[in-house]
């Protein structure tokens, strides 16, 4: 009996770690759109900046910590296309995420996962306590 309620609690044990290593993984993806909504701000930014300048303007950017020069002309179709592949980089990420999400929901139903309200976990900590004590 007792070896059948040691396996039961390892399963229940093994089910929420993988509900909460699809969660983290959720919060990864939204971190990372995060990001790259940064990135794609700060790029723009750079965009509005060089398309006033004169087309031989020298520019110079940082690739791979090394600066690089570049005129003007040159730069605003290559910060153009990062800004694109940023933007593009963001709509798979958003997909990924939904898909994520339905995952998660998938899993929550199928092994019928609830979230307790702070009253509940409280009063479920208070009867653990007092069935302890109990028990002893």
């Amino acid at each position: 009996m007792a070896n059948t309620e040691a396996n039961e609690e390892e399963a229940q044990r093994a089910i929420v770690e993988h509900f909460q290593k699809l969660r983290k993984q959720q919060q990864q993806i939204s971190q990372l759109m995060s990001s790259l909504d940064a990135d794609i701000r700060e790029y723009e930014n750079v965009l509005a900046v060089i398309r006033d300048f004169e087309p031989e303007r020298k520019c110079y950017r940082e690739v791979s910590g090394t600066l690089v020069c570049f005129t003007a002309a040159e730069l605003r179709p290559l910060m153009e296309k990062i800004v694109q592949n940023q933007k593009e980089q963001k709509e798979l990420k958003k997909k990924e995420l939904v898909a994520k999400g339905g995952e998660i929901e998938e899993y929550r139903k199928e092994h019928n996962i609830r979230f307790l309200s702070q009253e509940e976990a409280l009063a479920l900590q208070r009867a653990n306590a007092t069935e302890a004590v109990a028990q002893k």
